[in-house]
Parts: structure tokens; C-alpha cells; sequence
């Protein structure tokens, strides 16, 4: 489990930027939450949202939180899925490895995915709303416990500036089963 510091996002749309300055303030890497957002960063100031991918997805730079992640850090950072493996759905063993590997590495990993407003649905994140639309979203997975099989998580959305955001967590715990349900829409950067 690494010592992550939990970023709140600035607005209700930077889970993005908010996650990529978790895992940089991790790495020792200061940037602003204004900064990352940015088009030559994560886009996210442009398009209101921060992208799985740009293009065709076929290139790690067609990602912009894995290119972020590694010019910022210097460190190569790798979208799962990506390229011609896009089609082919997560395991969770592939999941899990390529978490405890990067954690092991010292490295947070990055979430992407939608949690349905369907409280019953895997995907749904603890306390995450169940009634409007709904939500595409970042994390940081920044530990795993293997007694239990889940991922210890920062969720940037526990934020002033999410309306709905009183019923969550800033730090919480995800089986490796909603963690699947969750990332089956975009993936991970690890």
C-alpha cells in the first residue's frame, strides 16, 4: 500500500486531473490540477471530460493519461487494453497482476471506467448515485489486499465541487469483481 495524498477535483469534470496529480504528487511530481487538464496534457479542459483515448487507440500516446503520466514522471506508463487487444475484455487475473506489479514497482495505477446508477449493478461504486445518469469516471488504485482480493482506492469526486458527492469515500476498498465491472468500459494505466 503506498501513502498517497487524496486530491479532491477542482471541478466536476477533473477526476482526471485530479488523479494524474495523485499518482505525480506520489512520484514527488507537483503539477495543478489546471495544468493537467490542459491540451497538451489530458485534454480535459476542452472536451469537459478526460478521454480513455483519442483517435483509433492504437498508439500509447493516443491515451492522454498514459502520456501524461509518462512525460511527467518519466516513467512508462501502459493503457490495458490498448491497440488490437482493445476488443478483448479484462480478466481479473490480468487486472490484479498488472496492479500488484505496478504497486510493487512503487507505482499508483490509474481507473477509468463508468459506475451505473443501478445499485445492483457490479459496476456501481459504494455510495455513487443511483438515480440521473451514469458516471464516467478516474480513480487511483494505490494498494491490494490479498487477504480480501480488493483494491484500496482514492476517489477524487469526495470534492466540494460534486454536488452528489457526500455519500462517498475519499478512500474505500473495491472487489476485484467491481473493480472488472468498473474498468470494462475503459481500463487501466499502470
Amino acid at each position: 500500500m503506498l501513502a498517497v495524498q487524496h486530491f479532491p477535483q477542482e471541478t466536476t469534470y477533473y477526476c482526471g486531473p485530479a488523479t494524474a496529480q495523485m499518482i505525480l504528487y506520489d512520484q514527488g511530481i507537483k503539477c495543478t490540477q489546471k495544468t493537467l487538464a490542459m491540451d497538451n496534457y489530458l485534454q480535459t479542459n476542452s472536451r469537459e471530460e478526460t478521454p480513455w483515448y483519442i483517435t483509433n487507440g492504437y498508439r500509447k500516446s493516443d491515451f492522454p493519461m498514459a502520456y501524461t503520466l509518462t512525460v511527467l514522471s518519466g516513467i512508462s506508463y501502459t493503457p490495458m487494453p490498448y491497440g488490437y487487444d482493445e476488443d478483448i475484455p479484462l480478466s481479473p487475473e490480468a487486472i490484479r497482476s498488472k496492479i500488484v506489479t505496478a504497486l510493487d514497482a512503487d507505482r499508483c495505477v490509474a481507473l477509468s471506467g463508468v459506475s451505473k446508477i443501478n445499485k445492483n449493478d457490479p459496476s456501481h461504486l459504494p455510495g455513487y448515485p443511483t438515480e440521473g445518469r451514469d458516471r464516467g469516471h478516474w480513480l487511483v488504485c494505490y494498494g491490494w489486499n490479498d487477504i480480501t482480493n480488493e483494491a484500496l482506492v482514492k476517489d477524487p469526486a469526495k470534492s466540494e465541487a460534486v454536488t452528489w458527492s457526500s455519500n462517498i469515500q475519499a478512500s474505500y476498498s473495491i472487489s476485484l469483481e467491481k473493480l472488472e465491472a468498473f474498468v470494462s468500459a475503459h481500463g487501466i494505466i499502470y
